[in-house]
């Protein structure tokens, strides 16, 4: 419990000092900030010391904020002096844009399959019509086009139930362990590692570093927690990220908020197919209560539907996904039975018409 303690406390305190950080790179003249980056180390350096003599919390906090603003300054800098991408991000994009290649010729009867099967699995929304994205957007569901920790958790609890088989035995989560993070880290390469990906594969990654010892368990709290301090120590600058700012605070109101909602329906023997609906609706208002605000700050929009759209939609969002995955793997394997590509035409369009229908309400 002290140690799910510390990792919250120490997330909450580096995160508001790179906040910091981001406000006064955008308030004070580059000379400043220069000289904020070159003065702060021995700051830290005698706080650190000062931590070894005598342990304080103030001094703890004093710490981890000014170490977030300096790792938000340094990093800002370095973007800006950094010639452009590198090789991992270029070998990314012509292994997403080759899997592009290989789905725009699978013989789909639906002329927006293609992009839409792309958009959802690679993340490339280029061959997407206007009237598709109007769709989307009206409807409320325009965060299913951007891969977010919703895909990749799909990506993950499919792989979870594949590699299950493997049994329980010290060996056996080891492997399990290789697979999981390596398949979901190589997912997330592989589609631009967008910030709400990376979250969602370092969330995976302690999740199952967790699991390794059986004797360990992690809540979901400390677990976002550790994924927030890491992306933040890695990549500062993401925290002005829509997409990141709207991925912690869905998983904060999942939390936070979805167990206690949930509970408000009694438990009962078996499964229930209003239960089944009432914790769906749950995850949908705990995610809207905590992100509602800053879309409305950001993108003056609300989404009046979206209880609506994420009950009809979410569920078969899942099964495109996997039919869509498949259909492409198969693909590129040169093997692709008809079954496959009717079933996942066919599952593409019912979502499209579901969310035709709830766009023109």
């Amino acid at each position: 419990m002290a140690a799910a303690g510390d990792i919250v406390g120490v997330s909450l305190f580096l995160t508001f000092g790179v906040a910091a950080g981001s406000l006064l790179q955008a308030s004070l003249a580059p000379a400043v900030t220069l000289g904020l980056c070159a003065g702060l180390p021995p700051t830290l350096i005698a706080l650190a010391c000062l931590l070894r003599r005598r342990r304080r919390q103030r001094t703890v906090a004093a710490l981890l904020i000014l170490l977030g603003v300096w790792l938000f300054l340094t990093g800002s800098r370095s973007e800006a002096l950094s010639p452009g991408p590198g090789w991992v991000a270029s070998l990314s994009l012509r292994c997403r844009d080759a899997l592009s290649g290989v789905a725009d010729r699978i013989p789909f009867d639906r002329p927006d399959s293609a992009p839409l099967l792309k958009a959802l699995t690679l993340g490339d929304r280029s061959g997407l019509s206007r009237e598709t994205i109007a769709v989307f957007r009206g409807s409320g569901a325009s965060h299913l086009l951007a891969l977010s920790g919703l895909h990749l958790g799909i990506l993950y609890a499919l792989l979870s139930f594949l590699t299950r088989a493997a049994g329980g035995s010290p060996a056996a989560r080891r492997i399990r362990w290789v697979l999981l993070t390596l398949l979901s880290g190589a997912y997330v390469l592989l589609t631009g590692a967008s910030p709400s990906l990376v979250r969602a594969f370092l969330f995976i990654f302690l999740a199952e570093t967790a699991r390794l010892n059986r004797r360990r368990r992690t809540g979901l709290l400390p677990s976002l927690c550790g994924a927030l301090t890491l992306q933040l120590a890695l990549q500062p600058t993401v925290i002005t990220s829509a997409g990141f700012q709207l991925s912690y605070l869905a998983m904060t109101g999942i939390v936070l908020l979805y167990p206690p909602l949930r509970r408000l329906y009694p438990d009962g023997p078996g499964w229930s197919p209003f239960r089944y609906i009432w914790n769906a609706a749950s995850l949908s208002i705990a995610c809207q209560a905590t992100t509602a605000p800053l879309v409305w700050w950001r993108f003056r929009s609300f989404p009046r539907y979206f209880l609506l759209t994420n009950l009809l939609a979410l569920p078969l969002t899942t099964l495109v996904m996997v039919s869509s995955a498949a259909t492409l793997l198969c693909a590129g394997a040169g093997w692709l039975p008809p079954l496959l590509i009717n079933t996942t035409d066919r599952l593409i369009g019912g979502l499209v018409w579901i969310l035709t229908v709830i766009s023109s309400m």
